[in-house]
């Protein structure tokens, strides 16, 4: 099972963790070969898994790790990626600190002397850890560090700071004959203040099988409830006192507010962390997603620019880090914009295969799948992105694509229902009400088609059948002229 060894220290917090840091060798007297295997181990891969990557023996892989750990003078693993990471970081960028969002997963409470329990727990925080490492955005503190705590009353400030953990994930695992209960908290180390209670029913039928699906569910709700924290910090902050990464985070909140004023703000939030770190993925996604916005909603004076704008910073992205599940999804976009609908699905199905645990990656895949023919297996990957993500603050999108699915699938009750849903959850959402707009004459109800096309044009003076369908490029030829003929029929001139 791979594990992302991640360090981050405060030198004036972290007392002896800063000072090995900064006494550690440099890395560059390695050879060729050492510094491959090493930057493969600081990912989190095993020896046999670097073995086979590289067409060597195990053997030859732990020689070459003695090797590393004499010339770094280091004796271990989280050491020695600690010197490769202050290496390759970029001169003007700051050691990351608990401000940057880092978590670390602490071993669960198992109610019991079972050590059956025991191992299931460590396995269960082991592929929690796989998962969560997945969102970049956020380092995760390696296992060796975050085990080290296991059996203690620990203060969790106080191991927040020791970790340079910005966040901690606790929790139990209670077992009653086959019948297991796992829970998860989400703590905000700088205050103690609990930010997320989660906890699973399963049968331990499989532990292999509940280890993924729960590790997979609690990394599902995990990711929004960090943004949104951090959001709220970067918004909470000094203008003078934020770098980059926080500014491009309160962005991120802005733009994903689909709002015309939030998104602008936004856009322009990112654009200046842009121009202080040309290489801010977060930044060069919200902006993907911002243009995004202004094309989907008609709400820029110039749709060439606004398109221009999205290709340019999908392409960014994937210059940034092309492996990076936002990088797929900012790529997916792009492409669907464009009408590649080939591209887009490789994409955002990499997206999802790279991060199985992103409600994002699942939602954006199941609209484009629904919309290109299939609006069941569309359905199956939007519910998909609903149970990984119950409290998403994108559920209104979700929403509306599944009454998008039905709509194609010819349930226009059904495409209603769930549209409704959406508005209920956020009432001035033009795609929505255009889509309701159409189901709604289509089924023969006059007058919830007239009057959600009131709101509509209510939400969006500017709407345009040219601009509706500038953005639904990816939609197949016979679902578009359907939702035409629908707005046509409610009145849309």
């Amino acid at each position: 099972m791979r594990r992302l060894f991640y360090a981050s220290f405060d030198d004036t917090k972290l007392g002896r963790a800063a000072f090995v840091t900064d006494l550690l060798p440099d890395p560059g007297a390695l050879t060729a070969r050492q510094r491959e295997i090493l930057e493969l181990a600081a990912k989190g891969l095993t020896n046999p898994e670097i073995a086979e990557l590289l067409d060597i023996s195990p053997g030859t892989v732990k020689v070459h790790m003695a090797a590393v750990y004499r010339i770094l003078d280091v004796t271990n693993r989280t050491e020695a990626a600690v010197a490769l990471q202050k290496q390759q970081a970029p001169p003007e960028q700051p050691h990351l600190s608990q401000e940057h969002g880092s978590i670390a997963v602490l071993p669960f409470d198992v109610m019991s002397e079972d050590q059956g329990e025991v191992h299931f727990a460590d396995g269960l925080v082991e592929e929690l850890i796989t998962r969560l490492s997945r969102w970049r955005w956020f380092p995760v503190i390696a296992r060796q560090s975050s085990f080290a705590y296991r059996g203690k009353a620990n203060d969790l400030m106080q191991v927040g700071r020791e970790l340079g953990a910005t966040y901690l994930v606790e929790g139990s695992v209670r077992r009653s004959g086959e019948k297991l209960r796992v829970t998860a908290q989400l703590i905000d180390a700088r205050t103690n203040k609990h930010l997320l209670a989660e906890s699973y029913d399963g049968e331990m039928k499989d532990a292999f099988e509940i280890q993924d699906e729960i590790s997979q569910a609690i990394a599902g709700v995990i990711h929004p409830e960090l943004m949104r924290s951090q959001a709220r910090i970067a918004r909470a902050a000094p203008p003078n006192e934020i770098d980059a990464w926080q500014i491009a985070m309160a962005g991120l909140a802005e733009i994903e507010q689909r709002e015309q004023e939030a998104c602008r703000k936004g856009i322009e939030l990112c654009s200046r962390a842009i121009a202080l770190d040309s290489r801010s993925l977060i930044a060069a996604f919200a902006l993907t997603m911002g243009h995004y916005q202004q094309l989907a909603f008609q709400w820029g004076t110039d749709p060439a620019a606004s398109m221009q704008a999205v290709l340019e910073h999908a392409a960014l992205c994937k210059q940034i880090a092309p492996d990076d599940p936002y990088s797929c999804l900012a790529a997916g976009t792009a492409y669907m914009l464009q009408g590649k609908v080939e591209l887009a699905l490789d994409a955002l199905t990499e997206a999802t295969e790279r991060n199985p645990s992103s409600a994002r990656a699942w939602s954006f895949l199941g609209q484009l799948v629904g919309m290109q023919g299939d609006p069941e297996k569309g359905i199956e990957y939007l519910e998909r992105a609903v149970r990984l993500s119950p409290r998403d603050p994108g559920m209104f999108s979700m929403l509306t694509a599944i009454g998008v699915c039905h709509f194609a699938a010819g349930r226009l009750t059904d495409a209603c229902h769930y549209l409704h849903r959406s508005a209920d959850l956020k009432g001035n959402e033009p795609i929505t009400w255009s889509i309701l707009a159409a189901a709604s004459a289509l089924a023969g109800w006059e007058e919830e088609a007239r009057l959600a096309l009131e709101e509509l044009l209510r939400q969006n003076p500017q709407f345009s059948i040219d601009g509706f369908r500038l953005v639904a490029a990816s939609v197949h030829p016979k679902y578009m002229e359907q939702m035409i003929d629908g707005l046509r029929l409610a009145g849309f001139d």
